[in-house]
């Protein structure tokens, strides 16, 4: 096909949106539409490539493939090379398990489905995350090995069809993506079927443009309303509006308009494309596009969560540096063959020797190699003395307890391989809330040595009398997760050495019941590392060696597409090999520090199971609210239980408990993002306020996210239709007084539960930079990562002002301020008060209550229940 410079252009117009987006949204609000003129342009493109070779029958799928690879593959894994080793440096535990993970979905190019189940694109978590970006290259390489396929498929069966077999599969797609982007919007935003559409329109472009208009009126007209389109979405479109769906057509039909006009090299919009500069950042775009979101998270994680003036300006040129030095010396090289002639060279070699050498030459790197590397990685595994490389996860059931205090715990006792104990060769969980599954069905995971070390394990279900069921014992160890399941049959069967406890077998689990004070059963003894491992990585070590050498071979003898794919091959094994390798030293001596402070962060500091709590239906006593009904329902339901109350919670994540659809003078209609909130939320008001038995309603919302972006929530429609005075952050809190209103209408006593402090970040974050490499190397002061009282409670202000004015006005309403009792992150014994930036673990709810208790009891003295609207 003819070389269009215009596409640069238009490619150099979506890079810079996204770019620039990044850093600051403010500037391009919707310059995330620039990946929608990628997919575009790259279905034009690509279809226009295999239609032709389809068309004289030059096409072939090896050939597509590896010029793929050769486009795709030097770049990227240069990129997760640097990735990799800042996150090793950098990156506390818990961001850097979820970051080798990532690293592996993102090398065999579906990072996508893992992005899809995990956090969405506009989240703050994706900013812990410097290879989300990779979720439209997966989407791309997803579509390269579809497409092709189905092309051929078409030639061969539908020849004369093919533009109306595109035009039906995009139609398809299009209709799906709108669908998911108001029901399922991550599975719409990163998924190939829902983005199929975007990349189907620019092939139908390239198998439909048959002729071009000769008119140079009518070629601006139509490329003058692409560029409208195109600026107008990336400037007026905004993370609010559900995407892609219908949404995302005004930037696909933009470029869709653009290239279709530009064919014609005679407009406006082509000459300006065209530009030189234009063009050559459209040349180096995809490189742009790697290296400039993991500069944006790096910047992020090591310096500031905000990015300045001075540091957008900073992140840019350094992102154009290394774009240019990976665009000239990986990128251009790769692609055109520059470097191949290394392997040429050793294939010469090889083929001028005697057989005896040519056998030896492959013997050795096929066969003696891979017994050495695996040795050397054994032997690596050895050295790093691990002590928590093993998981074992036991799922129990407590049935009873005799505990009068109810803190039954359950212990782990393991000896080395000698049969003797060592120094912190146990571990211990209580049967406490954050462990429930369900009902009384708890789940433990202790943390072991190498099974080949580990001797005696022994299990202590109880501290005292009772009966629990142990329904599963699950081992977990190495670098490929091996699973293993402890027969419990088996353990019931050798119980000759039981202590204080009597077991039997029965409906595929352990039945233990306690006959006295510390009970124990053996659960294994001596249950030493198969060989699988061993031999898995023997096997990816022969596979490694055995694809080098023939691509090797391919190389010199000139079949360099086939070399091409089976390096990339090579390349894919070796990264997922050297990630889980990483990623199994992730808890090891050398990988982090010891740090006193940072220990009680790395024993997990969760929210209350609200799985626990009772749906609202009929109780005296209702909490309602968004996700922070996590940090009250505890105490809340402790204080029912105190008062003989019965219990009951409705909590919808990102969904504030209020009316929206109340009778006014302004219509008022919600935003599609909260629209299936609100239908939920209005259900749940309407049944609490319809029913006579409930006294009491807690209300807890995080007031302080919806007072600063309450356009959020309202339709575009009803932030147009606001006259005079009328404020979109007025409308909101017009909707929390009717909502309490209407509560205290209906004969309910309401506590208002006002949302505690916010801290600047992440407590895990924070405290976790004092156990990375890099606090080593800096030696810089720890930060004390407590909260910062004063931004809190201006952040805080609004709210609590309206809900003080709220109470003030009714005997009915009372406001309890958090706030005013929790003045640090930190419990006395050092751990945390806090789940994340502005919600409480468990340990916080259960700090929080005897205050919540004492602010009720208050008010009963100044008259709680008493309405007087």
């Amino acid at each position: 096909m003819q070389y269009r410079p215009d596409i640069d252009g238009l490619r150099s117009v979506a890079v810079l949106s996204v770019i620039l987006f990044h850093i600051n949204n403010s500037l391009v609000p919707g310059g995330f539409v620039g990946v929608d003129i990628f997919f575009v342009i790259s279905g034009y493109l690509i279809t226009t490539i295999i239609v032709g070779g389809i068309s004289n029958n030059s096409f072939s799928l090896v050939r597509f493939y590896s010029r793929r690879v050769k486009r795709i593959f030097p770049a990227l894994f240069l990129v997760l090379f640097f990735s990799l080793l800042f996150a090793v440096v950098t990156f506390e535990p818990t961001t850097y398990d979820k970051f080798f993970k990532e690293l592996r979905y993102a090398a065999l190019q579906i990072s996508n489905f893992v992005f899809s189940r995990e956090i969405g694109y506009f989240d703050a978590a994706n900013e812990t995350s410097p290879l989300l970006h990779t979720w439209s290259l997966g989407v791309e390489e997803q579509f390269y090995l579809i497409w092709p396929i189905f092309l051929l498929f078409l030639h061969r069966f539908c020849k004369n069809r093919i533009a109306q077999s595109l035009s039906v599969v995009s139609i398809i797609s299009f209709i799906y993506s709108d669908h998911l982007a108001s029901s399922a919007p991550q599975i719409a935003f990163y998924m190939l079927p829902s983005r199929a559409w975007e990349l189907g329109i620019g092939g139908l472009l390239a198998v439909s443009m048959t002729s071009i208009s000769k008119s140079r009126w009518l070629n601006n007209l139509i490329s003058l309303l692409g560029v409208l389109l195109v600026l107008t979405s990336v400037c007026v479109i905004n993370d609010s509006y559900t995407f892609p769906g219908k949404w995302a057509l005004p930037p696909v039909i933009g470029a869709v308009l653009l290239i279709f006009s530009g064919a014609s090299r005679n407009t406006v919009a082509y000459h300006v494309l065209s530009w030189k500069p234009f063009v050559f950042i459209g040349k180096i775009s995809y490189s742009l596009y790697l290296w400039h979101w993991p500069i944006i998270v790096f910047y992020k994680e090591l310096i500031a969560p905000d990015i300045s003036l001075t540091a957008g300006i900073a992140i840019l040129l350094l992102t154009v540096i290394m774009s240019l030095l990976s665009f000239f010396l990986v990128e251009k090289p790769c692609r055109y063959g520059v470097y191949p002639q290394v392997p040429q060279k050793i294939y010469t070699y090889i083929s001028e020797t005697t057989l005896l050498r040519k056998v030896a030459y492959v013997l050795i790197p096929v066969l003696l190699l891979p017994l050495a590397a695996t040795s050397l990685l054994s032997g690596f595994n050895t050295i790093e003395e691990n002590n928590e490389l093993t998981s074992l996860e036991i799922e129990v059931e407590l049935i009873k307890s005799n505990d009068p205090s109810k803190k039954e715990a359950i212990t782990l006792y393991w000896t080395n391989s000698d049969g003797h104990f060592e120094k912190k060769a146990w571990s211990r969980h209580s049967y406490s809330p954050e462990n429930v599954v369900k009902n009384n069905l708890y789940r433990f995971v202790f943390k072991l040595p190498d099974l080949s070390k580990v001797g005696t394990v022994r299990l202590d279900p109880l501290d005292h009398k009772g009966v629990v069921r142990v329904i599963s014992v699950t081992l977990t160890e190495g670098i490929f997760n091996l699973r293993r399941s402890v027969e419990m049959s088996e353990v019931a069967a050798n119980m000759s050495g039981e202590y204080h406890l009597q077991a039997r077998y029965e409906n595929d689990a352990l039945l233990l019941e306690t006959l006295g004070e510390d009970p124990q059963i053996i659960l294994f003894q001596s249950i030493s590392k198969t060989i699988l491992e061993n031999a898995l990585i023997y096997l990816i070590f022969l596979s490694i060696f055995s694809l080098t050498v023939l691509s090797i071979m391919l190389f010199g003898s000139g079949n360099e597409e086939l070399a091409a794919i089976l390096t990339g091959s090579v390349i894919i094994i070796l990264l997922l090999l050297s990630s889980a390798r990483l990623q199994y030293s992730s808890h090891a001596k050398w990988r982090f520090l010891d740090d006193e402070q940072a220990s009680f962060l790395l024993t997990e500091t969760p929210m209350t199971e609200l799985a626990t709590f009772a749906k609202p239906d009929n109780q005296d006593v209702i909490l309602i609210g968004d996700s922070h009904v996590g940090s009250f329902a505890w105490p809340v339901e402790r204080w029912s239980r105190e008062a003989g109350l019965s219990f009951g919670l409705f909590g919808l994540p990102a969904c504030p408990p209020v009316f929206y659809d109340y009778k006014s003078n302004v219509k008022r209609k919600i935003s599609s993002q909260y629209s299936a909130c609100a239908n939920s939320t209005n259900k749940i008001l309407k049944d609490i306020i319809d029913n006579d038995t409930t006294q009491y309603v807690f209300i807890a919302i995080r007031h302080e996210f919806y007072m600063a972006n309450p356009e959020k929530l309202f339709h575009p429609d009803t932030l147009k239709n606001l006259k005079g005075e009328d404020s979109v952050l007025g409308l909101f809190k017009d909707s929390i007084v009717y909502t309490i209103q209407a509560l205290v209408d209906s004969g309910k006593n309401v506590v208002i539960l006002g949302q505690v402090p916010v801290l600047e970040e992440l407590p895990k974050t924070c405290l976790s930079r004092n156990v990375t490499l890099l606090a080593a190397f800096s030696k810089t002061n720890k930060s004390s990562c407590d909260m910062d009282k004063e931004k809190s409670d201006l952040r805080l202000q609004a709210g609590n002002e309206l809900f003080l004015e709220i109470a003030e006005k009714s005997e009915s309403v009372w406001f309890f301020e958090s706030g005013k009792y929790l003045e640090t992150i930190f419990a006395d014994d050092g751990s945390i008060f806090y789940y994340d930036d502005n919600h409480l673990s468990h340990k916080g709810s259960v700090y929080i209550y005897p205050f919540i208790k004492g602010s009720l009891k208050q008010a009963d003295n100044h008259g709680f229940g008493k309405t007087s609207w």
